[in-house]
């Protein structure tokens, strides 16, 4: 068995040049994460794995560290902020049926290739290699949980 780490980099510039920093490493299990968005007005990222569609809460704290730096010939304690990532699974629907109805091999399934929330962040919306659109309602389920109801599905 393997697993699959995904990388979770922060964008930024160095002068002219853009300049990529890891700021989180993810066990994603077997599944790779295909697609992603992000949630308008909350740390949430829906994001397809395979057949399903995953949300995941992203926690950022900033940390304040002194480090010494060596300015001339003198020392000096420097004040840098860091910030550290945590990632919480919230809930997974499957959004992509099998490919034929007999199949029983978890690797035989579709796979998401699609994911956005609406505006309003109240719905998701998913593209599967099965051809199907489907239509997801965000219920808050308490101050930090989010729940997933599988509304629609249009061919």
């Amino acid at each position: 068995m393997y697993v699959l780490f995904q990388n979770i980099y922060k964008l930024g510039r160095n002068g002219k040049d853009l300049k990529a920093t890891l700021v989180h490493n993810f066990e994603a299990g077997r599944r790779p994460i295909m697609n992603c968005a992000i949630h308008p007005t909350s740390n949430v990222m829906a994001v397809g794995m395979d057949n399903k569609c995953q949300l995941l809460e992203l926690d950022v704290k900033e940390e304040v560290q002194n480090s010494q730096k060596v300015k001339g010939k003198n020392k000096v304690v420097v004040k840098e902020k860091t910030q550290k990532f945590t990632i919480k699974e919230l809930e997974s629907k499957v959004t992509v049926s099998a490919e034929d109805g007999d199949s029983k091999d978890d690797d035989d399934v579709g796979f998401q290739k699609v994911v956005r929330f609406t505006a309003d962040g109240h719905y998701i919306v998913t593209g599967g290699s099965d051809g199907h659109a489907r239509v997801l309602k965000v219920i808050p389920c308490s101050k930090f949980e989010l729940s997933l109801v599988v509304m629609d599905c249009f061919c």
